[in-house]
């Protein structure tokens, strides 16, 4: 249970009120939540005024969503609702922290979480439908304004059930399927169908696929305060590590850790392109949250043409040892140190956006100053990647670690053509003896290996 709860009082006047859950013995505890985004409301419970809310919610002072959301829960006949900025104090950082890490209970203990989907902040309200909309309504309407902000990734994880309230009408979402006040109906497990993917219940050890779509997803999404990035993915960690058994380092998983290196910036950037500041602290580039871009995993991969057929894909990387240590509670505290030890295939490679590629998204690299021949076509680059804060355009020599690489066969006239996608890391040396880091990902494709599958090296990775 919550710490708090608010009591949405009755219709013979009692008023909405704040409540201790430890108080509410021998009764129906069912209770909501709401997901929505707040814009610059200042109605929430602080020290000054934590006492007077349990007293009483003056009704006339709440902001319209949060009133809507009163309404809507006592219509459904529970007694019991949960929002943030009232059940957490919001001036208590020691009780922000441990409230934060336990979303994963909150929206997943909830009976129903409701959404104010089209609602830009919480004076906006609930829409009425319209009904020209509600009879041109077809498919499952976009979630707008509410899939746009970084905490509510997770309230839609978790939560079990979700009626979004949208300008078209009412959207009903659980874990089979979705449906519109029309009537349509959509399986879940149709992709392109829902918003957020609904994670497997018997999903193997390895796959990775449905925390990759919610990475993806999160790294699109806005924060009003850029280092709750952290704490804002808390419960989906908590509630993937219960149901693979897979241990968290950082955004990534031991089990699927040389497949989660596979991350790319897919914001597209020029060299005139200030780089964003990431605010988080001590946050190692290996991660994806180092990045303070959209990403995307295995990019050439997903991009790989019908005709071809994959003979083979093998992963050359290993994880041989690694350390996390935090400030306090892991993710809703700052990161105080890591270690992380990788052993794998190094090239030393010279490397540098082409002066003509560069305005592709990910960018030609040219490789160990080869003349290219543009004669023959106009993609001449055998490589192409991305540098994770922007185009580097002088030639440089890195330490390439070789990830994974893929085997395809494509049809010819007379016989299979056989080509090989390497995808590999991009480091440089950091002070101390076999340091590195991390500063981009890169993907060559040709005929024949790049890499020297012999030549393995074990260094440490900041």
């Amino acid at each position: 249970m919550p710490k708090r709860l608010i009591d949405v009082g009755s219709l013979s006047g009692r008023p909405p009120r704040l409540v201790m859950s430890e108080d509410l013995y021998n009764q129906d505890t069912r209770y909501a939540t709401l997901s929505y985004c707040w814009g610059n409301a200042n109605f929430r419970t602080t020290k000054e005024n934590e006492n007077l809310h349990k007293q009483e919610l003056p009704f006339q002072l709440i902001p319209r969503t949060l009133q809507d959301t009163l309404d809507l829960t006592h219509n459904l006949h529970i007694q019991f609702l949960w929002i943030d900025a009232l059940c957490i104090v919001q001036d208590d950082y020691v009780e922000w922290k441990i409230e934060a890490s336990r979303m994963q209970d909150i929206y997943s203990g909830s009976s129903i979480t409701i959404a104010a989907t089209d609602a830009a902040d919480s004076s906006a309200g609930f829409f009425s439908p319209n009904p020209d909309e509600l009879d041109r309504a077809k498919h499952l309407p976009k979630i707008q304004y509410l899939n746009t902000r970084g905490w509510v990734l997770q309230e839609l994880v978790l939560s079990h059930r979700t009626v979004h309230c949208m300008r078209s009408g009412l959207y009903w979402e659980c874990r089979s399927e979705c449906q519109t006040e029309t009537g349509l109906v959509f399986d879940r497990s149709a992709k392109h169908q829902s918003s957020v993917p609904v994670l497997p219940h018997n999903i193997q050890i390895g796959e990775t696929r449905t925390w990759w779509k919610w990475i993806e997803s999160y790294s699109r999404r806005h924060f009003s305060f850029p280092k709750d990035r952290l704490p804002a993915m808390s419960g989906i960690v908590q509630y993937y590590q219960m149901a693979t058994k897979d241990v968290p380092i950082l955004g990534l998983w031991e089990r699927s850790f040389h497949q989660d290196l596979l991350w790319m910036r897919v914001t597209k950037l020029t060299e005139m392109t200030d780089p964003n500041p990431n605010h988080l602290s001590n946050i190692p580039s290996w991660t994806w949250l180092s990045c303070p871009y959209e990403i995307s995993y295995d990019f050439w991969e997903s991009r790989s043409n019908d005709d071809e057929t994959c003979r083979d894909t093998h992963d050359h990387a290993s994880l041989v040892e690694w350390e996390v240590a935090w400030t306090s509670e892991p993710l809703v505290s700052e990161v105080k140190s890591s270690r992380l030890v990788l052993e794998g295939p190094i090239q030393e490679i010279t490397l540098s956006v082409s002066p003509k590629g560069k305005d592709f998204n990910p960018t030609y690299l040219d490789v160990d100053n080869e003349e290219l021949d543009f004669g023959k076509g106009p993609f001449p680059w055998r490589c192409s990647g991305q540098f994770d804060n922007g185009p580097r355009m002088s030639p440089t020599q890195y330490s390439c670690l070789l990830l994974r690489s893929t085997v395809y066969s494509e049809p010819t006239e007379h016989t299979d053509k056989v080509h090989v996608r390497e995808t590999f890391l991009i480091l440089e040396p950091c002070s101390g003896t076999n340091v590195y880091r991390r500063v981009g990902i890169g993907n060559f494709m040709g005929e024949s290996r790049s890499f020297d599958l012999t030549v393995r090296r074990t260094f440490c990775l900041v």
